[in-house]
């Protein structure tokens, strides 16, 4: 079972966890690891954020039941769309990112506007694509709570 839901505040991120609670998922709350990617994004270019890393496929042997993914992202101007998606399942598709300051690491839990349940090997595809035709600075984290 796969529960995806985009929220912007506290108490609906607390509403996903208890919704995953309430589908006999169990989340220990415990924040296992955190990725932070920098991302210098080419003009009119499109990149994966996770490519190459240690989490672009969730790791089966750190996360045996899956884990909660919490995405935050911030760039240094408009014109930026992200798409995220994670194994099967496309959770976001083309929406800006937010704008914050240049290389500075988004907020938790403010700038985190996406969680999704992912299994175990996974892949976690966070891709973002430049439509001002100037080069951009992106940074991009994950959360992962182990289930």
């Amino acid at each position: 079972m796969v529960l995806a839901v985009s929220v912007e505040s506290a108490p609906a991120r607390a509403a996903v966890i208890n919704q995953a609670a309430d589908a006999s998922v169990a989340v220990s709350g415990e924040i296992m690891s955190q990725i932070v990617v920098r991302v210098a994004l080419a003009a009119s270019t499109q990149v994966n954020a996770l490519t190459g890393t240690q989490y672009e496929f969730l790791p089966p042997g750190m996360f045996p039941n899956g884990a909660l993914c919490e995405f935050g992202s911030l760039t240094d101007a408009t014109g930026v769309l992200r798409t995220v998606q994670t194994g099967s399942d496309v959770v976001e598709e083309e929406s800006p990112v937010n704008i914050g300051t240049i290389n500075v690491q988004p907020v938790y839990p403010d700038q985190f506007t996406l969680n999704d349940l992912v299994g175990p090997g996974e892949r976690i595809n966070v891709k973002l694509r430049d439509t001002s035709g100037a080069a951009r600075v992106v940074m991009v984290m994950v959360r992962f709570t182990a289930l």
